[in-house]
């Protein structure tokens, strides 16, 4: 019978680890700061409007945040036993 349930079970590690992959991706604030100091660059050197700047700006804070605060938790959740 265990034999039987191994596929089932390697297929659940298998969707399980791609969805860490994907929040961790998500959420990795490195990245997202990356993204801003590039979105910096791009507006200084005129290759972006300010506009264009502003809006693309406003959603990677707001990333940034949402990724701050998904790291305060999963680490939170990770030191209380």
């Amino acid at each position: 019978m265990v034999l039987l349930t191994l596929p089932l079970r390697g297929l659940f590690w298998i969707f399980e680890e791609i969805v860490t992959r994907a929040e961790n991706a998500r959420h990795d604030e490195d990245g997202l700061r990356a993204e801003l100091l590039q979105l910096y660059q791009a507006m200084e050197s005129g290759a972006l409007s300010e506009a264009e700047f502003t809006e693309r700006e406003e959603v990677l804070a707001h990333r940034l945040a949402e990724a701050e605060e998904w790291h305060r938790e999963n680490d939170a959740s990770h030191e209380s036993p």
